[in-house]
């Protein structure tokens, strides 16, 4: 598992520094049956990630609110001053139901292509 060439440019940013610096925390949030942290720690975006919330560890997968309102809590932080960014109108888009804005990025056939993370930090203010 390789991350999207624009998925390292996103986490360090417009400015250079970490997300974190700007009072900014990243959450992972993820139907997945195994630990994603090894591949995200590989390509040393582990750093920038201040929660994963892995289905296969907290026993419930996306749409369910449990995991979103478990990623709240991972978080420390409010639905309302969160934002879900994914690519799966159905799983993703449940987000909503706790209270959490959902931005569904296109989803591509290859790692190079754009989705649109520009947009995102557009959104966050950076």
């Amino acid at each position: 598992m390789s991350p999207s060439g624009e998925a390292g440019r996103s986490t360090t940013a417009r400015r250079g520094d970490p997300p974190q610096h700007r009072g900014i925390r990243l959450g992972v949030v993820s139907n997945v049956g195994w630990d994603i942290r090894i591949c995200f720690a590989r390509h040393g975006l582990d750093r920038y990630i201040d929660a994963f919330v892995l289905s296969y560890e907290v026993g419930f997968v996306k749409p369910d609110v449990r995991i979103w309102r478990t990623a709240v809590e991972a978080l420390a932080a409010q639905p309302d001053r969160t934002l879900m960014v994914g690519d799966h109108p159905g799983c993703d888009g449940g987000s909503v139901a706790v209270g959490i804005p959902a931005l569904v990025l296109p989803m591509v056939s290859s790692p190079a292509q754009l989705r649109g993370f520009d947009q995102v930090l557009a959104l966050a203010g950076i």
